[in-house]
């Protein structure tokens, strides 16, 4: 069962083992408490709330940094891979249609989560990088900018373009002695199920279910059934 607009509020604790959590739903405005013997805390941005719910004080675990976006008129027929002449960062040039798409930064953020924007010293520094390569695109030539924000393991001081991008999980029961309880952090959409995978089987280990996550095997909801035949055939077609 999925329960959307539901804002976790608290977590429940029966002495040193998580039980639970409480959430609101956010249509109705009304509270409920959810029993679980295990509470994966896969929150994203918000992970550091959620955490601090179970410890009852902040606890610093996720890095936060913002990469921007630019689409602007089509530069070039192929992507490109460059870098930064200010401070020798990658960037790209991608065909998106008739358009291309510049980016990207890679800043700590600390604002608010919930208003995420392109500023102006991040087009600034797309712009003073790529004007370097494509002399004749002007500011007022990009038609809109986007931005996101990367949930990343907290790893100190480092460069925010040196921070691992590969996920972390944590089991709490081992790292300070909390029975119940499991996060992951960072990762990306093209490992999601690969990290499931990981997160289901720790799970049924600690739970002593005998069974294992099956999603390598199971289609996505909606694809077509393929058989290794076909892919094959599929392949050898494409490289030819």
């Amino acid at each position: 069962m999925a329960l959307n607009h539901a804002k976790v509020t608290g977590i429940l604790k029966e002495g040193n083992t998580v039980s639970g959590v409480k959430v609101q739903d956010m249509l109705t405005g009304k509270e409920y408490e959810i029993k679980s013997r295990m509470v994966v805390n896969a929150a994203g941005h918000w992970m550091d709330a959620v955490c601090g719910m179970m410890y009852g004080q902040p606890k610093r675990m996720v890095r936060r940094t913002k990469g921007v976006h630019l689409l602007t008129p089509r530069l070039s027929n192929n992507a490109l891979v460059l870098y930064a002449k200010s401070d020798g960062r990658l960037w790209f040039v991608i065909p998106a249609g008739k358009y291309s798409l510049v980016g990207t930064t890679d800043t700590d953020y600390k604002g608010d989560l919930e208003a995420v924007y392109a500023e102006k010293a991040d087009v600034d520094y797309l712009m003073q990088e790529v004007q370097k390569v494509f002399p004749n695109l002007e500011t007022k030539d990009i038609y809109y900018t986007y931005a996101g924000l990367r949930s990343l393991p907290d790893s100190g001081d480092e460069k925010p373009g040196n921070v691992s991008r590969a996920h972390k999980t944590i089991d709490h029961e081992k790292l300070d002695g909390v029975k119940g309880f499991i996060s992951v952090l960072g990762g990306k959409i093209t490992g999601a199920r690969g990290i499931s995978e990981e997160i289901t089987d720790l799970v049924c280990k600690k739970l002593d279910i005998k069974t294992k996550c099956k999603t390598a095997t199971t289609p996505l909801p909606g694809a077509p059934i393929v058989d290794q035949g076909r892919i094959i055939k599929i392949c050898r077609r494409d490289k030819n």
